[in-house]
C-alpha cells in the first residue's frame, strides 16, 4: 500500500499555554497516521501534551535548539487510527512563548508499526548553512521531516526530491521567535533529508521514516469450514468437499462458528474475523493436514483437528 499525504493544519500559538485547533482527515481515508509538531521558546523546557480527537499521542522525539537569548525546542508526536472528518487537537501545558503547532495527516501507514527509527540534528550557529539528517527507510515507504529555526521568520528551502508540506512562523521578535517547516520524500534504503540557506542561526531537524500498511491480495473466498460440522469437512465455493491433499495456499477460507453472527459489513477481508488467508499448506499421511494462516494458531489448530476427523 502506498503512503499518501492527506492534509495539513498549522497555527501560531501566541502566548497561550493551552491551544486548541482543528484538523481534518479526508472522508474514507484508510490506515491514517497523524503527526503533531510543536515549536517554541522556553525558559524551562516543559514538553507539551497533545491530544488528538480525545486520544493521547505518542512522542517520536524532542530536541533543544540553542541560540542567543532563550533556547528553543521542538517536539514531534504521532497517533494512528484516528477518525475522519474535523477533529480537535488540544495541546496542553504548552510551556512555550511564541510557539507554533503543525498537524500532518497521512494515509496508507501501517497501524501496528507506523514508524521506523527517527534521527535528528541540532546546530549551534557558526558557519554551516545546510542541514542533513539521514534515516533508513524502504522503497515503498516515506520519510517526513521537521525543521525548526530559532530567531527566524524565513520560509526555508528543502532539498532535492523533498516536497514541502508546511511553513508557519511564530509571533515575537528577535531571539523570542521560531519558524517551523516540514517536508516529505519517497523512501529508499537510505534517505537524506536536507534544508539549505540558513542565515547562521540555531536550528534542529528531526526525520521520521513511515512504514506502509501491508495489504493482502483480495480474492474470492475459495474454502468454507464450519467448526460444528462433525465430519470436519472443508468445502469449496460450490459446497463440495475438498480433500486435504487438494487444499491450496494463497486462498481465503471462511471459518464459521468461532464468532457470533454479526450484521457488520467489513470494508475488506482482513477486517472480517471469520476470514483467514491461507499462507502455507502441507499434507502427509503421517502428519495430516497443516495450515498456516494470517489469523495465527487458533484457526490453524481448528482446521487441523477437523481435517483429522475429530469432532470439535
Amino acid at each position: 500500500m502506498t503512503i499518501q499525504f492527506d492534509q495539513v493544519s498549522s497555527t501560531n500559538s501566541g502566548s497561550s499555554t493551552n491551544v486548541a485547533m482543528t484538523h481534518a482527515i479526508s472522508a474514507g481515508a484508510k490506515n491514517v497516521a497523524v503527526f503533531v509538531h510543536t515549536t517554541g521558546v522556553f525558559s524551562s523546557n516543559v514538553a507539551p501534551v497533545p491530544v488528538y480527537a480525545g486520544n493521547a499521542m505518542t512522542l517520536v522525539d524532542t530536541q533543544t535548539i540553542a541560540d542567543a537569548g532563550n533556547a528553543g525546542a521542538q517536539h514531534v508526536y504521532y497517533a494512528v487510527g484516528m477518525p475522519s472528518g474535523d477533529n480537535t487537537v488540544n495541546v496542553m501545558d504548552f510551556g512555550f512563548t511564541n510557539g507554533t503547532i503543525t498537524v500532518l495527516g497521512y494515509t496508507g501507514v501501517d497501524q501496528t508499526s507506523p514508524i521506523g527509527t527517527p534521527d535528528k540534528e541540532a546546530y549551534v550557529p557558526s558557519t554551516t548553512t545546510t542541514s542533513e539528517v539521514t534515516v533508513t527507510s524502504s522503497t515503498n515507504g516515506l520519510v517526513i521531516d521537521f525543521l525548526t529555526v530559532k530567531d527566524s521568520v524565513t520560509n526555508y528551502t528543502p532539498g532535492t526530491g523533498q516536497t514541502k508540506r508546511s511553513f508557519v512562523a511564530s509571533g515575537g521578535s528577535g531571539t523570542n521567535r521560531t519558524v517551523a517547516n516540514s517536508s516529505e520524500k519517497l523512501g529508499a534504503t537510505s534517505v537524506a533529508m536536507t534544508w539549505s540557506s540558513f542565515p547562521n542561526l540555531g536550528y534542529g531537524a528531526i526525520a521520521v521514516p513511515l512504514n506502509p500498511a501491508q495489504s493482502l491480495v483480495s480474492r474470492g473466498i475459495d474454502y468454507f469450514f464450519d467448526i460444528y460440522d462433525p465430519s470436519g469437512r472443508i468445502l469449496d465455493a460450490n459446497g463440495r468437499e475438498v480433500m486435504p491433499w487438494k487444499l491450496r495456499a494463497n486462498r481465503w477460507i471462511r471459518v464459521s462458528g468461532l464468532f457470533l453472527p454479526s450484521a457488520v459489513k467489513y470494508e475488506n477481508y482482513t477486517l472480517d474475523p471469520e476470514l483467514a488467508y491461507i499462507e502455507e499448506v502441507s499434507y502427509s499421511l503421517r502428519g495430516g493436514l497443516r495450515i498456516k494462516t494470517n489469523r495465527g494458531e487458533l484457526t490453524e489448530v481448528l482446521l487441523a483437528r477437523a481435517a483429522g476427523g475429530k469432532i470439535l
